[in-house]
């Protein structure tokens, strides 16, 4: 829902922030999301995670590039990274 480009992601990540603070309930932040952290793209090769993994196994018959996209949207490997600190 954000907008990835280089002049709009910091202005995306503030606004999709307060919309998730303002809701009603208790808002949580999850994997990084406090030091606006993204996300790695990882090689197939380098998976940890078992899902990712299993779906690579049971989706081999996809194109590299769409299964690569794929497993970059579902993984979970991305809260495994060190803390992005500069």
């Amino acid at each position: 829902f954000g907008d990835d480009r280089p002049e709009w992601r910091e202005t995306s990540a503030k606004l999709w922030a307060m919309v998730l603070h303002m809701m009603q309930g208790t808002p949580f932040i999850y994997q990084g999301e406090e030091l606006a952290m993204t996300n790695r793209h990882w090689q197939p090769d380098e998976l940890r995670d078992v899902e990712a993994i299993n779906y690579r196994a049971s989706h081999s018959g996809l194109a590299p590039a769409e299964l690569s996209r794929r497993l970059d949207a579902i993984g979970r490997d991305n809260a495994r990274t060190p803390m992005q600190w500069d």
